[in-house]
């Protein structure tokens, strides 16, 4: 069917782009016949798929069609509590693709939503047996959804603000501390990222010195999406390197006790290790690493070898965009004399002294 050929190719395109069959469908006039079929139709079940479909075509494109964008997204969020799970999950993640555009889409998407009403809704507890937990995890998932094009399309400081001035980042670190590990989702880290960390300054005197964010976002390294995991690394590097930023760099990391406490720097290592084949995760892991060990030696032999292998590797290789975010991570774990004299292990003196003798051309 139609529908399933749009779904591989969501599946086989990246995260953010265009669906692969847009123009082609767009060619034959298909788009604006599978609307006129959603109109039509009667049938429900036919008159959900057709609006999936579109869904589907519009992945990060701006719907233009005025009627078409408000008509498909009021369909989309009515089907929210469909008791067809499948109908319920797949115009949910329809309204993700149509959002992933801004302007238009996300401004029809966040129509009738409060920031009141999510905070209500967040903060229920997930009880029940298996089936109802799994629809308030959605649920909570939607709202997420929802709160994050709120931040998004507002782009309000004083709309984030009010909202952490109402307990909303106690509630995410709640969720990050203690519910089932499996159900947090990148919607969710999503969210925190968009309320606490974008922008991070103009919202930090709402959060120091009280917050406690690590025991919360070092649980989510267990996570087996490598998406929350990579929402996870950038928060905790911005969050660490604040106090970077302090005038205190040479002073020992002030969160180095927490993180150590709940084992976060080891569970930063293994996502080192098992991020072979996912460089942002590989090369934050280590930076986080260094930031949390400012001042100290890295505690452990084997860690202290491969993050200061990895680093000088990233930072002899030019063309790599984390070339001086590396660079600025082994310069702080030098502070220690015991980091530096293994990173002088690991440099070969002969290259530096063919590089120092090269001319400068360009």
């Amino acid at each position: 069917s139609i529908c399933s050929v749009l779904r591989g190719g969501i599946d086989t395109t990246g995260q953010g782009y265009p669906h692969p069959n847009y123009e082609l469908i767009e060619s034959f006039d298909g788009i604006n016949k599978i609307f006129s079929l959603f109109k039509q139709t009667s049938d429900k079940k036919i008159k959900d798929t057709a609006a999936i479909c579109l869904g589907r075509l519009f992945r990060a494109k701006e719907i233009t069609d005025q009627n078409m964008r408000v008509q498909l997204i009021s369909h989309f969020k009515s089907l929210l509590n469909d008791p067809d799970e499948w109908t319920q999950s797949e115009s949910f993640n329809a309204l993700g693709y149509i959002g992933m555009k801004t302007g238009a889409n996300r401004f029809e998407i966040i129509q009738g939503i409060e920031l009141n009403a999510i905070i209500e809704e967040l903060k229920k507890p997930i009880v029940g047996n298996d089936e109802q937990k799994k629809q308030m995890y959605l649920q909570q998932q939607i709202q997420c959804f929802f709160l994050s094009k709120l931040l998004q399309y507002k782009n309000d400081t004083e709309f984030r603000r009010s909202a952490i001035k109402q307990g909303l980042v106690n509630v995410f670190l709640t969720i990050f501390e203690s519910q089932d590990i499996t159900s947090i989702t990148r919607i969710t880290t999503d969210a925190f990222f968009e309320l606490t960390i974008k922008e991070h300054f103009k919202v930090k005197d709402l959060l120091y010195p009280n917050w406690k964010p690590f025991p919360g976002l070092i649980r989510l390294l267990d996570n087996t999406d490598n998406a929350v995991i990579t929402d996870t690394h950038c928060s905790m590097h911005i969050i660490l390197q604040q106090d970077l930023l302090s005038g205190h760099e040479n002073e020992p990391h002030p969160y180095f006790d927490i993180i150590q406490s709940c084992e976060g720097i080891k569970k930063l290592f293994n996502v080192h290790k098992k991020s072979d084949h996912d460089k942002y995760n590989k090369d934050y892991s280590a930076m986080c690493i260094c930031l949390a060990c400012r001042g100290r030696e890295i505690p452990d032999q084997d860690m202290k070898t491969g993050i200061i292998s990895h680093l000088i590797k990233t930072v002899s290789n030019l063309d790599d965009k984390q070339n001086s975010c590396a660079f600025t991570a082994m310069n702080i774990l030098s502070w220690n004399s015991r980091n530096l004299s293994e990173i002088l292990k690991r440099v070969e003196m002969s290259s530096i002294s063919e590089d120092l003798k090269k001319s400068l051309i360009g």
